[in-house]
């Protein structure tokens, strides 16, 4: 079977079956029922109309019925439909943003680390290595020029709290001592 057996899949299953039986308003979204990257189709049997809540709950519930491989997958896709430059529907708590970005960070690393890595074993042939090394050259190059002599001795320019002693950069000194300092 593909998805656990547990309580997140039966709510899952759940909020599909009353989207079926309800009248629907006016704003739906199409959701498949058996995720197309883990081998479901556009048929009109795995296709469902839920409102945008429904929908965004749904994908939340979906990692935690699904394990390895499927279970990133399912991660990947929560974090492109919440987070995406699109108009975004549905607010995303920070802790729940949180819980995806760590829960994705970590199942990417365990699937694509050692030899599950696409460049485990490679190295990039001397040419390239020479283009990479240009490439990088002309980027300091123009940063270099962009920046005036002036502009580079206002950033090496360090402050002093008077009330605590600290010594930093213009901008950290003034947004955190100075007149905004603890010790004051």
């Amino acid at each position: 079977m593909l998805f656990i057996d547990n309580k997140y899949t039966r709510i899952y299953f759940s909020i599909i079956d009353q989207a079926n039986t309800k009248v629907r308003p006016d704003y739906t979204e199409n959701h498949h029922i058996i995720p197309r990257s883990l081998g479901g189709t556009d048929d009109a049997d795995n296709l469902v109309s839920l409102t945008a809540k429904e929908h965004y709950l749904c994908h939340l519930l979906l990692p935690k019925m699904l394990e390895g491989e499927n279970k990133y997958k399912m991660l990947c896709a929560i974090h492109r439909m919440a987070f995406s430059n699109q108009k975004q529907r549905v607010k995303v708590p920070s802790r729940v943003y949180e819980r995806v970005r760590q829960e994705k960070a970590a199942m990417h690393s365990k699937l694509f680390s050692g030899k599950r890595n696409p460049f485990y074993g490679k190295t990039h042939s001397p040419e390239v290595i020479e283009k990479i090394k240009e490439a990088r050259a002309r980027q300091v190059e123009k940063q270099g020029s962009v920046m005036t002599e002036e502009a580079r001795r206002k950033l090496r320019e360090k402050l002093t709290c008077p009330h605590c002693g600290k010594t930093g950069g213009k901008s950290i000194m003034k947004r955190w001592h100075m007149d905004n300092c603890k010790y004051k």
